[in-house]
């Protein structure tokens, strides 16, 4: 891959090269000029900030080689975050209309200016591990399909800290306007934003939570659909949902602690009100761990609960995962990593055809009479039992 470097500290006069770096300006006039192919990275240097009244880029990439845009500290790929701070001016932080690019492991800081900081304009970008903050509007905004954000945050902004984009894994945060404005979410936070935490019209909310904030947890219009969402803390007068359209679904969520759960003419299935299901042994909220809620999202976000944002209270730190008496019973809840409290009631202990489980599974109750040799073997029965049995099998 060929690689271009661009140095907060040039002075000018640069060429791409290791040694002999461009300046931010320098890179926008040189990629845009045709210097860099399909393929090529373009390293920002994280040893200070990258001042500029604003960043236009309009070479593509390629379906096949996307051009890449990434921070570094020493060694390119290694993970250094470069800042992207706005010298001056009211243009567009850092307008992608090249499509098939990557920007990733960088940070764009509005300075309070401008209504936009990061506008992904072409078809076919990207950003993985960015931070877009203090914009004068719009944290980030798409104005093309299949503009995808991926562990992605956007906070502090005037206006909204996503739009129009598909958001994975992303967090937005104290945003002046809405968390998630038309947004296709997929296992994200939004919280204490003054707008709605979501508003969606066409689009899917997919394991994401709302947390507080002045406004509606989640706004559903049009043929919106969430799924395995929760909903905590909206204020007064808000709700956790709200909805005037009957045909939006809500499938698997929770609403918990807001000040209305919802105000809506969708259609909810399987929703719950009920706390104790979503507490543990501690009385933490672990929102069902092993549950659907749980399989993808607050681990990778680095968020464990609903209520504790990077703060892993209750955590095991050598694992990242909860420690053994802050998880219910009988509950496997990350495979090998670890398997759980498990304290299994004994056959004894349990009614007539009850299927209690082994390691990973829960016990759950009064279940349905199952006839079969793995349903009974472990249950000591009189003949009148057998007799039953045998009458109910014939």
């Amino acid at each position: 891959m060929p690689e271009w470097y661009v140095s907060p500290t040039a002075t000018g006069g640069g060429v791409g090269s290791v040694g002999n770096p461009w300046t931010i300006d320098e890179m926008e006039a040189s990629v845009n000029g045709g210097t860099i192919a399909a393929g090529d990275r373009v390293n920002l240097k994280d040893n200070a900030v990258h001042l500029t009244s604003g960043i236009g880029i309009t070479k593509a990439g390629s379906y096949q080689a996307n051009i890449i845009y990434e921070g570094y500290t020493a060694t390119p790929g290694d993970g250094g975050r470069a800042t992207v701070e706005r010298s001056g001016g009211t243009a567009i932080l850092w307008q992608q209309g090249g499509g098939y690019s990557l920007l990733r492991n960088l940070i764009f800081d509005g300075q309070a200016a401008g209504a936009y900081t990061l506008y992904l304009q072409a078809t076919y970008t990207a950003a993985h591990y960015v931070e877009i903050k203090n914009s004068g509007g719009v944290g980030v905004t798409a104005g093309f399909p299949y503009s995808h954000m991926f562990d992605c945050y956007a906070h502090n902004n005037a206006g909204d800290g996503f739009e129009n984009c598909i958001a994975l894994n992303c967090f937005s945060a104290s945003n002046g306007g809405i968390g998630f404005d038309q947004c296709d979410t997929y296992d994200c936070i939004s919280k204490g934003n003054t707008g709605k935490n979501y508003n969606i019209g066409w689009h899917r909310a997919t394991r994401c939570i709302s947390d507080g904030g002045a406004n509606d947890g989640f706004s559903l219009s049009y043929t919106a659909i969430m799924t395995d969402c929760i909903a905590v803390s909206s204020p007064s007068g808000k709700n956790g949902l709200n909805s005037d359209n009957p045909a939006c679904r809500a499938f698997n969520c929770c609403f918990h602690g807001n000040a209305s759960a919802f105000n809506s003419a969708a259609v909810l299935v399987n929703y719950t009100l009920a706390d104790p299901q979503f507490k543990d042994k501690a009385n933490n909220d672990y929102t069902r761990i092993g549950s659907n809620l749980d399989q993808v999202g607050y681990s990778r976000i680095g968020m464990q609960s609903a209520t504790s944002y990077k703060t892993p209270i209750g955590i095991d730190q050598a694992t990242g995962f909860p420690a053994q008496g802050n998880v219910r019973s009988g509950i496997d809840y990350r495979g090998t990593v670890y398997s759980g409290n498990v304290n299994l009631p004994t056959a004894n202990n349990v009614s007539l055809g009850v299927t209690y489980g082994s390691s990973g599974s829960e016990y759950t109750g009064t279940a349905v009479l199952q006839i079969g040799a793995s349903d009974i073997g472990a249950v000591t029965l009189t003949v009148a039992e057998k007799r039953h049995i045998l009458i109910a099998r014939d």
